[in-house]
């Protein structure tokens, strides 16, 4: 235990006589203004802004750690799927100069073609 650290399930502390009265105070003012719904009194664990805290130390939630490894894979996959569209933008382009290429050689070839009957006829 590190000295001047108080782990979350210490056991409670004995009050001060002088300071038992006006405490019964407020805790009585708490219950009727119902302030203590939301506390959590005596717990093994306490979960905080993504941290788990236990008599045991500091561990981050499982739910948060499942939500970054979740989003890791979803980044992950969109990088994949760029990187996906960039490859079929490469290879579209390949074909449209393919097909340019192709049409280039038919003109040619239908120019030779004409050319050749003209010759012959």
């Amino acid at each position: 235990m590190t000295p001047g650290v108080a782990p979350v399930a210490q056991k409670p502390r004995p009050v001060a006589y002088y300071l038992q009265e006006p405490l019964k105070k407020r805790i009585d003012e708490c219950i009727r203004e119902e302030i203590f719904e939301k506390c959590q009194c005596g717990v093994e664990d306490l979960e905080f802004y993504g941290c788990k805290f236990t008599k045991d130390g500091l561990k981050p939630a499982p739910d948060k750690v499942k939500a970054v490894k979740d989003k890791a894979k979803a980044i992950g996959s969109v990088a994949e799927a760029g990187k996906s569209i960039s490859d079929a933008v490469t290879k579209s382009d390949e074909l449209k100069e393919l097909q340019l290429i192709t049409e280039l050689r038919n003109r040619k070839l239908e120019e030779k073609k004409g050319k050749g009957f003209k010759v012959i006829g």
